[in-house]
């Protein structure tokens, strides 16, 4: 199906390659690997169909390509049917071949028969185990103490490119010429990601253990960009890697730049001849054939370079393109945000020294405890508080199905400076994809691997990019285990003021809020008041307190007769995130219900008449808030115009029917005089206490009843006595739930008027009959 020469001459750049990259190399090496192979097949083969079909927006080649063409430059198919067009250099070079090349080269299938035909497991290669290790194959790898650097540069030329004195060997130059051609035209399209993926490889690489600050730096000129990194240096692998369309070093990665991190070859998009100055290897790339390494003597190493010497230096001077626009080249290096720093896993320090725009800017991440993470750039410091989670990746959804098994997403929660408010600007943050893309509403910083518009300015719909989505929830999760060890105030409040509501967020996230909300309010995730300060409860079981409410109902109580539990108060919730989490005020029912298991448990009168002033004050502002259905009231802000006095306004005319039964029933008042116990509104008529405005008769009169009449303790409201408001609130209170005052009507009517329904009383103090008769009907119906 292939020509044998053909086949010959791709398999080193194509086939041993493609064998690792499918199972411990990064998703960009399968699509160098099958790109390359792509562009050097002539014929209409069953690969050239299925690139055509199979190949996404993004440029992503599906992995099934890979099982195809490994099997078909492994194993060509034979059969026995007509013989497909082949050049008469293929033709006569197969005749040297074996037998079963020149099958193969007298042979083909077409496209349909090829893609539509399984081959027998029995003729499937063999692929190798996979491999977590650097990548490279520890039987072939050749220490640089065993061999010079130039010996190196020197074998890869002769034996891998066929590099003779002359040049390439039997056209192997117009074979690899048109193996990257399209290489070229796909990937290297966007001339500023090279920043990004010097960035990614400096944090990839390994750092000897007396460096104490990973350290990369770019240093701009008109005519060229100098990157220096501190990291340990090249090995051979790092440079027979670095010489090769689908080979690394690098273990499997969980994503960091995703489809738009092309590699080391990004960096020709800027310049023409990248040279790579570490450990003893002194080389260049050049533009035509990307992968060849030249030699680059001593006298002709850069000074620049030679002040650097024990560090990795990588020189890229301009091509005519780059010459022509280094002012825009200057402005991508402006948009290298510390905020990258967040999300890498070494580098410490980045640096831009850029003689264009004169200006240097000296970017430093510095860890401190508990998750916090100071970001210096020159003489400002910013903070934030970061969480990350690795998350396995389901092959459903794998945008590389049998690479990268799990990928990371981070939240950085920006630390206000001393004095500055938390919810100052946060909202304009954007989401992240390792540099910023625009803001969806976050008041942090979310970042992932998502998939991109080719500008860079939207995230996509994609299945991935949904797929990570629905895994942000869990960040804002985790990030609460977070804050629980230890509990630290300053994580939980920056981490509440975070929590996007629910039509906060737009366009791919428009339903992240409301999965936030949901997944918080099912865990215990506010802190709550105790003695040791260190635990929490679900949002149905928390209240937001006040002084009033603190003093009325302790924590104790609270927990004690409601099972709730109080905010801890050096924590602040939001009234707008407390409605979203459906953390409740007390209710007037909540309250009621407390009075009830209170009295059960024969509470109250330890209580004292003073805390069931107290208890009428909140009940006051519950049921006045809860009617005019007031969002703020319930909560009793310390800023109320009421106060303690909960006055200002007058109440609804009724409770509801079944609370005010159940209130009814609950002995909470304090009665004085002579009965001297707590009584219950339905035990019989309750009436305040007796007051000076009586005349001297009246009260004489109302004596004789004294030992009958339920009245109100006058400690109840004297209690009060120095809030005027609060008094006449409580006052208020009592009245619409049913105390009296004393008056002449209610005696007669509760205490005088039923003795006289007695015919022995009536008789004996009225002799004539007709008229007991006469009272005996009227008295009845009173």
């Amino acid at each position: 199906w292939v020509p044998g020469p053909l086949r010959r001459a791709l398999a080193p750049f194509i086939v041993d390659p493609l064998f690792h990259a499918r199972l411990d190399a990064s998703s960009v090496q399968i699509q160098e690997a099958l790109i390359s192979a792509c562009a050097g097949l002539r014929d209409r083969s069953m690969l050239h169909v299925a690139c055509a079909n199979k190949h996404t927006r993004e440029g992503v080649v599906l992995s099934v390509l890979g099982d195809d063409l490994a099997r078909c430059l492994a194993h060509p198919p034979v059969v026995a049917t007509a013989a497909a067009p082949c050049s008469s250099a293929a033709a006569s070079s197969a005749a040297s071949t074996s037998k079963a090349e020149m099958a193969t080269a007298s042979t083909a299938r077409t496209a349909d028969e090829l893609g539509d035909a399984a081959m027998p497991a029995a003729e499937k290669p063999a692929l190798p185990e996979a491999d977590d290790s650097d990548g490279a194959d520890p039987t072939n790898e050749v220490s640089i103490e065993s061999r010079s650097c130039s010996a190196v540069i020197r074998d890869i030329r002769e034996k891998t490119f066929k590099i003779g004195p002359s040049g390439f060997q039997n056209g192997e130059s117009d074979i690899l010429d048109r193996a990257l051609e399209k290489l070229s035209a796909e990937l290297y399209s966007d001339d500023a990601h090279y920043i990004l993926e010097l960035v990614q490889n400096s944090d990839d690489n390994k750092y000897n253990p007396g460096v104490a600050v990973p350290r990369l730096s770019f240093h701009l000129s008109s005519t060229e960009i100098l990157v220096v990194n501190n990291e340990a240096g090249f090995t051979e692998a790092d440079v027979r890697a670095l010489c090769n369309v689908g080979s690394s070093t690098k273990a499997k990665a969980v994503g960091f730049i995703g489809h738009k991190g092309i590699g080391f070859k990004s960096c020709f998009g800027v310049s023409d001849e990248p040279a790579i100055h570490s450990n003893g290897f002194h080389f260049h790339l050049d533009a035509k054939h990307k992968i060849v390494p030249h030699e680059i003597p001593p006298k002709d190493v850069p000074k620049a370079v030679k002040k650097h010497a024990k560090e990795t230096c990588i020189c890229l001077p301009f091509n005519k393109k780059t010459l022509t626009k280094t002012p825009m080249v200057s402005s991508k290096f402006g948009d290298l945000t510390p905020i990258l720093l967040l999300f890498l896993k070494k580098l410490r320090q980045l640096t831009v020294v850029d003689a264009i725009s004169d200006t240097m800017r000296d970017m430093r991440r510095v860890d401190k405890a508990s998750g916090v993470v100071e970001l210096h750039v020159n003489d400002e410091v910013r903070r934030f508080a970061v969480e990350k989670l690795t998350v396995p990746v389901p092959q459903q959804v794998a945008r590389y199905p049998g690479l990268a098994s799990t990928t990371e997403l981070a939240l950085a929660i920006p630390i206000p400076d001393e004095g500055e408010t938390a919810d100052g600007d946060l909202s304009t943050y954007p989401v992240f994809s390792f540099l910023p893309v625009q803001p969806y509403g976050f008041r942090c910083i979310l970042q992932a691997d998502f998939l991109l518009t080719s500008g860079r300015e939207a995230i996509t719909d994609a299945v991935w990019n949904q797929w990570l989505v629905a895994q942000v929830p869990e960040v804002f999760l985790r990030a609460v285990e977070t804050a629980k060890q230890p509990c630290s105030p300053l994580a939980i409040q920056l981490l509440l003021d975070s929590v996007p509501l629910e039509n906060e967020l737009h366009s791919i996230f428009r339903h992240t809020g409301k999965e936030i909300l949901r997944r918080l309010q099912g865990s215990e995730c506010l802190p709550i008041e105790d003695d040791e300060g260190h635990s929490w409860a679900k949002p149905s079981q928390v209240v937001v307190g006040s002084s009033l409410l603190l003093d009325v109902i302790p924590s104790s109580m609270l927990e004690r007769f409601l099972g709730k539990h109080y905010l801890r108060q050096d924590v602040t919730l939001g009234d707008s995130l407390a409605k979203s989490l459906a953390v409740g005020p007390l209710r007037a029912q909540d309250l009621v219900v407390l009075l009830e298991n209170a009295g059960r448990a024969q509470a109250l009168q330890g209580l004292g008449v003073g805390w069931v002033a107290r208890w009428l004050l909140l009940f006051h502002q519950a049921w006045k808030a809860e009617a005019r259905r007031d969002p703020k009231a319930p909560h009793l802000s310390h800023s109320s115009s009421e106060g303690h006095g909960g006055g200002g306004g007058s109440l609804p005319p009724s409770l509801p029917p079944d609370l005010k039964r159940r209130l009814e029933a609950v002995p909470f008042l304090p009665l004085g005089g002579a009965v001297g116990c707590w009584g219950a509104l339905d035990g019989g008529r309750v009436f305040f206490p007796l007051r000076a405005k009586y005349s001297p008769e009246t009260s004489e009169a109302f004596e004789v009843f004294a030992d009958e009449l339920r009245l109100l303790d006058a400690a109840l409201e004297e209690s009060l006595e120095d809030q005027p408001a609060a008094r006449a609130t409580v006052h208020r209170t009592l009245q619409l739930l049913g105390v009296h005052a004393l008056t002449e009507h209610l005696v007669l009517a509760d205490h005088i008027l039923p003795r006289l329904q007695s015919p022995e009383v009536l008789r004996a103090v009225c002799l004539d009959p007709a008229v007991v008769t006469s009272l005996e009907a009227p008295v009845a119906g009173a």
